[in-house]
Order: structure tokens, then C-alpha cells, then sequence
């Protein structure tokens, strides 16, 4: 497959590609690609069990023109940033949460394993990195801090995280929260909030990560507050007016 070439099978497959001189479904050394898809798969489903999601791979492919394992998930976008976040972990760039650990020292071995002439790629969306074990960390976006109103999906897990999702953001996401934070969110499932967060973003601007830093629940006092303030604004001056039909009426003969 030509190294600037996109997933053949859209957005929502997972590609674990190798790729190097010659590399065929018919000459690939089984064991090595077969050892590091299977631990691939393995950490992103133990990262996802962190975050408390049902990730389930329904779906596997395989593809010719080099060698590349295709997996589906039962929710694409989640798998999509579990695949990125073990990346991140394989090569050292985030540490692996606790029950994640083992899955992702077994992958980091296999890599150690792995052919030296040739080298595994993962793409899931636009991302698309060589999964390589390198001496140096590569560095991580920055933070920033950003307000929004979001619906929580679920929250909890050994490494309590909830899932979010906002109209101001193109897919959900998860963000890491304190044991408290996860009970109190808990009980506003499938209702707005308004969160504080510190978040870093993708390439493509989406949040891959994060913690939450504040939230409020949405009261129904908010739309007559919000009334309030736009007529206080742009409409006070009918308090004014003593009479009103007379006023409205103005001018109509």
C-alpha cells in the first residue's frame, strides 16, 4: 500500500499495516504480524475497558498490496481514539493506565520481535504513524482549557473517565475525572452540563484526551435567565411605557 495513500475501507476501520520490500500476504512472517494485530487489538480493548466502554471488534479484513489487518468496532469513533491512545502508549509517548499495562508490554515485545526491514503503520481516520519503539519520547500537544455544554454517556471504570458528547465537538470524547466527579456526573447521564476541562486535540483539531476540571448541571432556570439578560439588553425600554397597546398601536391610522 502506498505510504500516502488512505484507509481503502473508510473511516470506520482501524488499519494496522506492515509494510517493507516485498511484503505479501503470501511471504509476510505470520507469526510476527499475526503476534502484533492480536496485541494491537488487546490494548486498545484494555484501554477502552479503563474508560468504561463497550468496544467490541465485529469485523476483520485482511488486504493485499503490502500487508494491512482491517478491524471494525461496534462504535468507530471510540475505537479510532483508543487506537491513537495505544499508539501513544506502545511508543512511550503516554503512559499505559493500570489495567492496560500488561496488554501494552506484550505489544511493545512483539515490536521488539518484529522484522527490522520492515515496519508496522497504524491508520485509523487521517491518523496514520509508524508504530516504532524509539529511545526519545515524542512530545504531546498542549493543553488548553476549554468551556462547553456536553451530555454525558457513561461514566465510571477502573481509571474513572467519562464519556462525553457536544454540539461544538464533531465526535464524542473521553476525559479522565477525579472518583467524586465520576459519582456526581453519573447522575446526570443523557443530560446537558456545562464542563470545564483541560483537553489535548488530534491533528485534525479533535479531543483525544483530557481531564475534567469543572462541571455544572443545566438547570431550567437557564432559559428565563437567559430571557432576562437579552431583554434587559435590548428591550428595556418598554418599562417605560405605561401603555402599551397605545403604543403598539401607533401609527396605524
Amino acid at each position: 500500500m502506498a505510504p500516502d495513500s488512505k484507509n481503502p475501507l473508510g473511516d470506520d476501520w482501524i488499519l494496522l499495516e506492515i509494510d517493507g520490500s516485498d511484503v505479501r500476504p503470501e511471504n509476510v512472517d505470520v507469526r510476527s504480524a499475526l503476534a502484533v494485530a492480536h496485541r494491537y487489538v488487546d490494548l486498545i480493548s484494555a484501554l477502552a475497558d479503563e474508560d468504561a466502554a463497550d468496544l467490541v471488534f465485529t469485523g476483520l479484513k485482511v488486504i493485499d498490496k503490502c500487508v494491512a489487518f482491517a478491524f471494525q468496532a461496534n462504535e468507530p469513533d471510540l475505537a479510532r481514539r483508543e487506537a491513537k491512545r495505544a499508539y501513544r502508549c506502545a511508543i512511550g509517548a503516554e503512559p499505559a493506565p493500570k489495567g492496560a499495562v500488561m496488554a501494552n508490554r506484550e505489544l511493545r515485545e512483539a515490536l521488539r520481535r518484529f522484522p527490522t526491514d520492515q515496519v508496522v503503520r497504524v491508520i485509523a481516520g487521517n491518523f496514520r504513524k509508524d508504530l516504532r519503539l524509539t529511545a526519545t519520547e515524542p512530545s504531546m500537544s498542549a493543553e488548553a482549557q476549554v468551556s462547553l455544554r456536553a451530555t454525558p454517556l457513561r461514566a465510571g471504570g477502573q481509571r474513572p473517565a467519562v464519556r462525553f458528547e457536544s454540539k461544538s465537538e464533531e465526535r464524542p470524547f473521553t476525559l479522565d475525572v477525579t472518583k467524586d466527579h465520576a459519582r456526581h456526573v453519573g447522575r446526570f447521564l443523557y443530560t446537558d452540563i456545562d464542563i470545564v476541562a483541560l483537553v489535548r486535540r488530534d491533528e485534525d483539531g479533535l479531543i483525544e484526551s483530557g481531564t475534567l476540571v469543572s462541571f455544572e448541571p443545566v438547570t431550567d432556570d437557564d432559559a428565563t435567565s437567559a430571557w432576562r439578560d437579552w431583554y434587559a439588553h435590548n428591550a428595556s425600554k418598554w418599562d417605560a411605557i405605561v401603555d402599551v397597546e397605545s403604543e403598539l398601536g401607533r401609527g396605524r391610522d
